[in-house]
Order: structure tokens, then sequence, then C-alpha cells
């Protein structure tokens, strides 16, 4: 299934938590570089370098601007 098959099913079954929108669009946040997650567990290489973490996803809901944010394989 293609990422934005994807993307379109989840948003399709989990409306907005603010307003109960259920139009998105997707998107990266970025910086200097795409922001990672890397757990509290991780090494110390891990949670100080580019090795390692999960990507991470955003949505805009299109009716009240709410962005969440959410971890990719």
């Amino acid at each position: 299934m293609s990422k934005d098959a994807e993307e379109a099913g989840f948003a399709a079954r989990n409306s907005c938590p603010l307003c109960g929108g259920e139009r998105f669009s997707w998107g990266l946040v970025r910086g200097a570089r795409p922001v990672q997650f890397k757990s509290d567990d991780a090494g110390w290489l891990v949670r100080n370098t580019n090795i390692g973490g999960q990507n991470i996803r955003a949505r805009k809901c299109a009716s009240c601007g709410n962005i969440q944010l959410f971890a990719v394989e």
C-alpha cells in the first residue's frame, strides 16, 4: 500500500481531535533536517547522532489548522 493510501485510510478512521474535521493535508516537519523521534531508552550513540530514530510525518486539519505528529517506520 502506498504512503498516500495509508495516510488517507488513517485520516478516514481518525477525525481531528479538536474540531472533528475529516480533511487533512500531510507533510513533514522540517528544520535544518527532518525531525526524528528517539526514545529515552536508546543508547548514547542513537540519541546523539543521526543513526537510528523514527521519521516524523505530520497532518494538518483543513478545518481548524491543528497539526498532529506521527512516528513512521
